[in-house]
C-alpha cells in the first residue's frame, strides 16, 4: 500500500505517473465491480426513450447463497412506487452489463428497507444471472 499525501498547492500534483500506474488497476477494478453493480432508471412506459427518464439510481447485486437480491437506495424504490400510483405503465429499467441491454420491470418486491439509512433490499425476479 502506498502512502498518499496532498500538497498545499494542488497544482503541484503530477498525475502522469499516477495515470501510468493506476489506470490499468482502475480499469480492472471497474470491470470487476461492473459485474455486480448497474444503473437503473424509471421510464414512463416500456416504449419510452431514455431522455424521458423520470428517476434514476444504482443497484448492487448480492448472492448470499440462499437468496439473490438487489440493494439500492430506499428513496429510489419509494419514488418508483409513487410514480406507479399515477402512472401504472411506468417501468423500472435495470442495465445488465457491457452490452447495455436492460431488464424492464413493472413491479418490484421489496424484501426489506430502512428509510433512516436510505437502504432497500429488492427480490431478484429470476433465478439465473
Amino acid at each position: 500500500m502506498r502512502n498518499w499525501y496532498f500538497p498545499k498547492n494542488p497544482k503541484a500534483l503530477d498525475f502522469t505517473k499516477f495515470d501510468e500506474i493506476m489506470r490499468p488497476q482502475y480499469l480492472a477494478f471497474a470491470e470487476e465491480i461492473g459485474r455486480y453493480t448497474t444503473a437503473s432508471f424509471v421510464l414512463p412506459s416500456p416504449n419510452a426513450k431514455f431522455e424521458e427518464m423520470l428517476a434514476y439510481g444504482t443497484l448492487t447485486f448480492i448472492d448470499t447463497g440462499k437468496a439473490k437480491v438487489w440493494v439500492t437506495c430506499f428513496h429510489f424504490i419509494e419514488e418508483f412506487a409513487n410514480i406507479l400510483k399515477t402512472n401504472p405503465e411506468a417501468v423500472l429499467c435495470i442495465g445488465m452489463g457491457p452490452n447495455h441491454k436492460s431488464l424492464l420491470l413493472s413491479d418490484v418486491h421489496v424484501l426489506d428497507y430502512e428509510e433512516r439509512i436510505d437502504l432497500a433490499v429488492v427480490h431478484v425476479p429470476f433465478t439465473e444471472i
